[in-house]
Formats: structure tokens, sequence, C-alpha cells
């Protein structure tokens, strides 16, 4: 291999470092400019051509691949390698990297050409990974602070499933690669992937993972594909290396349809230019697909043209088909699928069509078993035995608290639902009331309520709950809650960023006190993730579980407590439309982004 500079900088040369004589490398001559250094590098280096250019800040190398020559990948290319005192040294993996068994080699701000491929900068890798940040979702990833802490399975619990999970995921020998967890709302699906995901994560299998929320505003198809490449991107060189690559060639890209995004992302990289085709398999999971949606603008854009229904549906339904129609025509691709979703009809169809029904394998998540009921006692008992240590002047050690008959009455009444389990523990440990004798007292009677209304509802306790939870706000301020409910319902599904609208534009939309807000959802802790008081302006409230959402949307179900939150939006339009005509005449408004909130409703 010969280095030749491209100006009047002086001659370099470069043998092996296996010969007998060493690589020098002068420096342009002058009185701060005489001293040598040496490189070494491998046999494989023999076999390549090589030329670089000095340019004025930084080497370019190009590798002109000789007959039986083999071209280095990038991935054992370490940058900005140092020999200096206190600065590890770099070298190389074996059979890796442009300089394969190299040591002590130092290159800064480097561009490696390969003329057979492309040319990669850390700069222009990085860049990559902006323009697919721009289109994520932001907050869906296992470990995302917005989710933090997240759902996770308490210990001993759900057990034969995530068994049953580890043996499919470890099974090189699997004959179906998609796996649909189905149940309910509220028997504990997100936990189940979340503790999936954190131990494939762990074992360096977990390839991306989304855990889709409509009330939390992450719902978005548009989002779906480049969050999944985005997280592939951050855990594989290659893949990195593609994405560069595809926002050279075509960076619109992303805005194209599902089905597009899903060749481009997916099946490109990994099917046809065969990315990670030797290596261990990685795990793909989607929770909470039911919750996917985007309004009709989006989802016709998306080329979703299926007879599924409503524009939503037919979002889920094609993430499904496009997921199974890859698995079965790319059985190599080291790829496998979770879908965790609530077994709504629209997505029993879809499963059980010619088209998907011999991709997958399922899994319900038992409701009303031995076991829900067996794992939901377990995750009460540790979570009492904990309140009763953190307010020892206010529980006693003897009597046992709760007793035994209204442990049996709460286990009895959350027929196997982890949603009604935590929203107990919640309200009871609500460090806003800090009573929790009272809070358990107030558990009870809610569920006695609805056992002498003989309701036949599954969701009837979770109901019950809730409606108890909210009756507690007193009628003054009930329909300030409401309004606040109602306009956090509708900024998420109209998919307003938290950056454009929190807590401090809500409350000027409507007209109302920071402190009259806060004071109207103090009550709400328990079904309510909210912001710290230092936080707030810039954030908002989030809700803990969809389920919460959906009974306030239901009349059948929150009776007077229902909120229509089409009319909440008219009443943010319109605040909208009042604050734009203070800045207009005033010119001394710059509380929010008024103009991204108008849009909204345009």
């Amino acid at each position: 291999m010969s280095l030749k500079p491209s100006g009047p900088e002086g001659t370099k040369s470069c043998q092996d470092s296996n010969s007998t004589s060493a690589v020098n490398t002068t420096e342009p001559a002058g009185p701060k400019h005489s001293r040598k250094r040496k490189l070494s590098t491998s046999d494989a280096a023999d076999n390549l051509s090589k030329r670089i250019h000095r340019t004025s800040d930084h080497f370019q190398m190009t590798i002109d691949p000789s007959p039986g020559a083999v071209v280095g990948s990038l991935d054992g290319f370490q940058p900005e390698l140092s020999s200096k005192p206190g600065i590890p040294q770099g070298r190389s993996e074996a059979g890796s990297g442009f300089f394969p068994h190299s040591q002590n080699l130092v290159f800064h701000n480097p561009t490696m050409i390969d003329n057979s491929k492309h040319v990669y900068t850390n700069e222009r890798l990085s860049k990559a990974l902006e323009w697919l940040a721009k289109n994520i979702m932001h907050g869906a990833e296992f470990d995302s602070s917005a989710r933090d802490p997240p759902p996770r399975c308490h210990p001993g619990t759900r057990t034969s499933i995530i068994e049953k999970a580890q043996d499919w995921v470890q099974n090189d020998k699997r004959e179906r690669k998609l796996w649909w967890l189905r149940g309910p709302a509220g028997v504990g699906k997100s936990a189940i992937v979340q503790t999936l995901a954190e131990s494939q994560y762990q074992a360096r299998r977990l390839g991306a993972s989304i855990f889709f929320s409509r009330p939390n505003g992450r719902n978005n198809p548009r989002q779906v594909l480049p969050s999944i490449a985005y997280q592939f991107a951050v855990r594989d060189r290659a893949y990195k290396s593609y994405i560069a690559d595809l926002m050279t060639t075509d960076p619109n890209c992303l805005q194209k349809s599902m089905g597009e995004q899903f060749r481009i992302l997916i099946v490109e990289p990994f099917a046809v230019m065969q990315i990670r085709s030797q290596s261990e398999t990685c795990v793909v999971a989607l929770d909470g697909l039911d919750e996917c949606a985007g309004d009709q603008t989006e989802t016709w854009s998306l080329g979703l043209v299926h007879p599924y229904g409503r524009h939503s549906d037919r979002a889920q339904c094609e993430i499904v088909r496009l997921v199974s129609d890859f698995i079965l025509q790319y059985p190599l691709v080291p790829l496998i699928w979770i879908i965790a979703s609530r077994p709504e009809p629209h997505l029993k169809a879809v499963f059980q069509s010619d088209r998907v029904r011999l991709g997958f394998w399922a899994e319900d998540v038992p409701v009303d078993s031995e076991e829900a009921f067996r794992d939901v006692e377990k995750y009460l008992h540790t979570e009492f035995s904990r309140i009763r240590q953190d307010y020892p002047d206010l529980i006693p050690t003897t009597p046992t608290w709760p007793s035994n008959a209204h442990f049996l009455a709460i286990a009895k009444g959350s027929s196997g639902l982890f949603a009604f389990a935590s929203v107990i523990v919640r309200f009871i440990d609500d460090p806003w009331i800090g009573n929790p004798v009272a809070q358990l007292d107030c558990v009870l009677s809610a569920l006695s309520r609805m056992i002498n209304s003989q309701q036949q509802n599954p969701l009837a306790a979770l109901d019950a709950l809730y409606t108890e939870i909210i009756s507690r706000i007193s009628p003054g301020v009930l329909q300030t809650t409401k309004r606040l409910l109602g306009s956090l319902i509708f900024l998420e599904r109209s998919h307003v960023n938290v950056s454009d609208c929190g807590f401090r534009c809500i409350c000027n939309l409507l007209d109302i006190k920071r402190d009259v807000a806060v004071s109207a959802l103090r009550n709400l802790h328990s079904v309510l993730r909210i912001p710290e008081a230092e936080e707030i302006a810039n954030d908002r409230p989030r809700f803990y579980h969809a389920s919460f959402q959906d009974y306030l949307e239901e009349p059948l179900r929150s009776h007077e407590y229902w909120i229509d939150q089409a009319s909440f939006g008219k009443e943010l339009f319109w605040g909208s439309v009042r604050l734009m005509k203070a800045l207009y005449y005033r010119e001394l408004y710059s509380g929010v982004k008024i103009a991204q909130v108008l849009t909204v409703f345009l």
C-alpha cells in the first residue's frame, strides 16, 4: 500500500508491519515540522490498492478493490484514535474495517471512500440520524423518559407467558416469526412487552420497540417506520450507513406511503442488501397497535385503501399485513416481530386472512383466570406492604391493614386486570391526600355500589373506581376539570406537540389561572401523570392508561362525567382567536406558539 500526498507536503510510503523495514511518514519540512511517525498495517492491506489524498483538514482515502481483494467494512473503524498518553489506543477488530489487525493508527475527522460503495464520515452519519429524528415518534421507545416509570411485570407474575416468549425468541428453528399478544384493556399487555424488551435489550437482541399511546399522542402511523429505522441505525453501523446513503439519494422518502416506507427502510436493507444477514436474530416489538391512529387526511396519504372500516383501523391492518408479507417472503432475514393489542374485530379479521394467518402465532393474556388472579394478588400484597411502611403513623401494625376481607374484595373486584390494581394503588397512595386509610374506604365504597348494581360489564369495577375518583371533585371545580381533561384529549388526538401547547398554553387558551387549573386536577393524580411544579408550565398532564380516556369519552360509562372532546376543541380554537387578537392589537402576548395551535383547527 502506498501513501501519496495530493499537494507539496512531502512523501509518504507504507509497508506491512511484519516486514523488515518500517513505514515512515515525513511531515512538511520546516523548523517545527521535521519529525517522523510510524504506521503499521496487516497482511490483508496488501490485497488492496489504496490512495490517500491529504486535504486541508482531513485525509481522504480511496480504496480500489483488486481482483480477489477483500474490502473491509466500516464495522471495525474507530474515529479519532490516538496514541497520546491518557487516551486509549485504537485497535481495529480482526477481519473487519479498512485496516484489519492494525494498531496505533491516527486519523482526525477522516473521510473513508470505498470506490465500490459510498463515502462515510462521522458528520454525515450524525446528519442521517438527525434527519430520521425529525420524523420519529418521540417517547415511544421502551426506555424513554416520557414513559418513566414504565409498566413492568411484577416479579413472579405472568411467568408462563414470558417464559414462552423467551423460548420463542431464542429458538433458531422457530416456524413463525410474528407473535400476536392479545387481550382486553388493562390485563397487562404493555407490562409483558416492556419486560421482554428490557430482557432482549440486555441480551443485545432488541432491534426496535414502539409503545403506542393514544392518550399521550404516541399514535401517528407516519412515524412508525422512521422510528423503527432510527433505533436500528443507533444500534447497527451498517444500517446507519445505509440510512446516510438514503438521505442523500432520496431525502423525501420518509414522506411516502407506508408501503413504500416499509420497502425502503425494511425490505431493501435487510432482505436485498442483507444487512445483519450473518447476525443474531433481533426483535421488533410494537405494543398497543390498536391505539395507532391518525386523522383521515394522514391515513389516506399513506396509501391505505383496504376496506377495514375506519381510517385508524386501516392503518393498523396495513402494518400487520406489511410485517406478515415480509416474514413470509423473506424467511431467512433475522428479524422477528411482536405485536400486542386488544383483539379488536378488524385486527382479528386481518390476522385470520389468508395473507397473514400462516405467519403468526397468538397468545391470549388471560382475564378471570387463576393465574391472573394470583398475579394481581401478588402485586397488591407487595404494594400494600410498601404503603404500610410509608405511613407507620397512620396504619397500625395490628390489626392487619387492609383486613383479609377487604383485600379479597379488592382482589375479586380487579378480575385479573392490572390496570384496576394499579389505579387502586395510586389512588390509595396519593401523596396529595396523604391518608391511605380514608382512601381505602372510598375504594371499598365504590366496589360495594358496583356489586349492588349487579352490572355485568367486565370493566364495571374499573368504571366504578373512575367514577369514585372523579366524583370527589367539588361541583364548583368540576366544570373546570372537565374543560382541562377535554382539552388534553383533543390536543393528543390532534397530534399537537407539548412543545407547541403545554399546560401554560392550555390555561391561556381556556382563560384559566394556573393555580385554579392545578387545583382542578389535584384529585386526579391516580389517573393522570402530572408533571412537577417547576416543569408543568412547558409540559402537560398525561393519562396513565387509555382506559380512563375511554371511560370519559363513552357517555354510557361515565354518565354525567362524559366529555365531548370536540366541543372543547372548539373552545381551544376561540381561545386561539382571542389571543391572536390580543397579540395583534397590543403586541403584549409572548406565552405560547399560538400559530401552531391555531393550524390544528383550520
